[in-house]
């Protein structure tokens, strides 16, 4: 988006239409870096990530671990862990330095490792 050039998108109007803000903050912050420059908001490519990212893979995870909770309560599973710790190291790095896309191609990485986790423990891959 940029001023200068007349390329941008109106937040009051994307808010007027009953578009959620977080989808535009996510789009946004998966584009930026640690560089100023300006971010191209292409309307395909912002459909295509939050159905790919946050609709794919953020609810993917949420709806699916929902079988893997018993009567509502998460117990303990015999799988290996994942590296929480580690990711939340990194992406708090990225963050402080301003690598907002980077800190949030880490998390939808991790993201497609639950997603392989729950595919591996699908009833018929054992």
């Amino acid at each position: 988006m940029s001023k200068s050039r007349g390329t941008g998108i109106d937040p009051l109007k994307y808010l007027s239409l009953g578009m959620n803000p977080e989808w535009l903050r996510y789009y946004i912050a998966a584009k930026l870096n640690g560089r100023v420059e300006d971010v191209d908001f292409n309307p395909d490519d912002f459909v295509a990530r939050v159905n790919s990212d946050l609709v794919g893979k953020y609810v993917n995870i949420a709806s699916r671990a929902v079988k893997f909770i018993p009567g509502g309560k998460l117990v303990a599973g015999g799988g290996s862990a994942l590296q929480v710790r580690k990711l939340v190291d990194s992406v708090k790095a990225l963050f402080e330095t301003r690598e907002y896309g980077k800190a949030l191609r880490e998390v939808m990485a991790f993201a497609d490792e639950v997603n392989l986790r729950f595919d591996a423990a699908a009833p018929g891959s054992w």
